[in-house]
């Protein structure tokens, strides 16, 4: 996943290799877990370097889902023919593949499925930091209004997926010297809602496939 910015010195752009894996739930397991699509996700937050030493980073997570990333870039394909279709396994699969073999740009609202009337946004939560040591300095960022954080000319250009054999990207450390000891942080007050469904406050920026 690349997240590009456009500010007054030129394009600005972060990525992040993000392994997504799952199986299906055999018919032997118990109850609503029977045949349950199980995703896992490994990888880490995506930090985007701004003019005067800022940071915007797009974390794991959206304001909707815990599991963001573990389905974001197929939603990048929510305009092909084939993207609603129950087709075969196997025939999805090499759909998606050839489909994301260039990047595509995330849609910025999803419709999750035709019954359902309105759309969802469909982007990750975006923050940054009064001082990037300081865990508890983190703030939530307007995606559509990046300069009102940034400053005049900062704004967001697009969001692109594409599939890669390179290896889970492990970055972040480098921006963010607190985060192997981020699962004993408490979560910010800004967050204190996100508390029971994210977990704890390091899975904002790194899974690690469990």
């Amino acid at each position: 996943m690349t997240v590009e910015v456009d500010t007054p010195q030129g394009v600005r752009s972060g990525s992040s290799v993000i392994e997504v894996g799952g199986h299906i739930n055999s018919d032997l397991a118990p109850g609503e877990a029977r045949g349950r699509a199980i995703r896992s996700v490994k990888g880490e937050a995506i930090g985007v370097g701004l003019p005067d030493g800022k940071m915007l980073f797009a974390l794991m997570v959206s304001d909707r889902d815990a599991d963001y990333m573990a389905a974001a870039a197929l939603t990048a394909a929510d305009g092909e023919p084939w993207f609603r279709q129950k087709l075969a396994p196997d025939d999805l699969r090499k759909r998606q593949e050839k489909f994301l073999a260039q990047p595509r740009p995330i849609p910025r609202y999803f419709r999750r499925t035709p019954s359902k009337n309105g759309v969802f946004d469909n982007y990750p939560i975006f923050v940054t930091f009064g001082d990037l040591k300081d865990p508890q300095s983190i703030k939530r960022v307007d995606p559509d209004d990046l300069g009102s954080a940034f400053g005049e000319g900062i704004r967001l250009r697009r969001i692109t997926v594409q599939m890669t054999d390179a290896p889970v990207s492990h970055r972040v450390q480098k921006y963010l010297p607190w985060i192997e000891r981020a699962e004993e942080i408490p979560f910010p007050a800004e967050f204190e809602a996100q508390n029971q469904t994210f977990g704890d406050y390091r899975r904002f920026f790194i899974m690690e496939g469990k």
